[in-house]
């Protein structure tokens, strides 16, 4: 058992440097309804599908200016471990020889997002070091 105090809400590993939250993180975000600030839960993100890649590249090349919009798809996507365990689904149910994945379209997301310029890989990059630095921390 490990004990720590009250007021502690997470904890740096001196090994591997990784942050472990002791408490989970809601998200939240604020709208306004008739006059009225309202918070709610954030709603996650929806799975990282090829399609949904596909479009986002057709989008930023129709618009190049708009890049945030597909640079924050891949970073959001890659940086929360509840997205990444919907994307790419295949629809039948896990078992030690069914991982769920399609692999093909996984291949190809990476392939697709390999061949955009370094601002896109960069954002594959921070989401996949945000997730690995502190797994449980980004909570919808």
């Amino acid at each position: 058992k490990v004990s720590y105090p009250d007021t502690v809400s997470c904890f740096k590993c001196t090994v591997c440097d990784t942050i472990n939250d002791l408490t989970e993180l809601v998200r939240m975000e604020k709208t306004m309804e008739d006059g009225q600030v309202v918070a709610r839960r954030r709603v996650p993100p929806p799975p990282l599908t090829l399609d949904r890649l596909k479009a986002g590249v057709q989008a930023y090349r129709r618009h190049p200016k708009k890049h945030a919009l597909l640079e924050a798809m891949i970073r959001e996507s890659f940086a929360n471990w509840d997205v990444l365990n919907f994307s790419f689904a295949n629809g039948k149910d896990v078992t030690n020889e069914e991982p769920g994945i399609l692999f093909t379209e996984v291949h190809a997301a990476y392939k697709l997002i390999l061949a955009l310029p370094p601002p896109f890989i960069r954002a594959m990059m921070s989401g996949i070091e945000q997730i690995l630095r502190r797994p449980s921390r980004i909570r919808y």
